[in-house]
């Protein structure tokens, strides 16, 4: 047997190094930023060339997608 901390498969959230935590986050919030951009400029594109229904679909596209990077931290 491993002679880890709490006889569990993996390794405990409690023993995981701050820098990983970290890294994990900031690879979380570029990725949220990089879709909030992308789908940003989609908007503009669709709006200009006068795709009305595309850029409402889009619209609720956001709107789903700002409600989601909230919830992990609302929940509790």
């Amino acid at each position: 047997m491993m002679g880890g901390h709490g006889g569990g498969e993996g390794t405990s959230f409690e023993y995981t190094p701050t820098w990983v935590v970290a890294a994990v986050c900031t690879v979380m919030v570029a990725a949220s930023l990089a879709i909030e951009r992308f789908l940003h400029y989609a908007g503009k594109k669709l709006k200009k060339e006068g795709r009305k229904p595309l850029s409402q679909a889009l619209q609720k596209v956001k709107e789903v997608h700002f409600s989601n990077a909230k919830l992990p931290t609302t929940s509790s």
